[in-house]
């Protein structure tokens, strides 16, 4: 912004810079079980996301968790926490949502302090 008076005399000028926040970077999402054999509905999952990043360092992170449904939508499982780390049993997949019979599309959502949240997917097999 620059000002000048009417007789051109005195002359101010004043900037502004907005910076503008960004959500984390991606990181990863990690599913696993320990059961040797998995059934739908019944084998506990463990959900681990990691290697998220924020340009500003708006942390702490918080995390929340989920699957897509039979039907495509997110059904999140865990709110936001701060915990990055989850325990979950896991639906029925439907051959239309999943990449190939048996997947299911798993979520985490990443939010850092200032509310912005960047999303990651990770497919699990059953």
């Amino acid at each position: 912004l620059s000002c000048t008076d009417d007789m051109g005399n005195l002359k101010s000028s004043a900037s502004l810079t907005v910076q503008i926040n960004l959500p984390p970077q991606p990181g990863f999402l990690d599913v696993s079980t320990n059961a040797s054999v998995a059934y739908e509905m019944a084998t506990a999952y463990d959900f681990l996301a990691h290697s998220w990043r924020d340009r500003d360092a708006d942390l702490p992170f918080k995390y929340a968790f989920g699957y897509l449904d039979r039907g495509g939508h997110r059904v999140i499982v865990r709110h936001f926490d701060l915990n990055p780390r989850t325990e979950m049993i896991l639906p029925l997949p439907h051959p239309l949502v999943a990449g190939k019979d048996g997947d299911v599309e798993c979520i985490v959502k990443v939010q850092d302090n200032t509310g912005a949240i960047s999303e990651h997917l990770s497919s699990v097999t059953l």
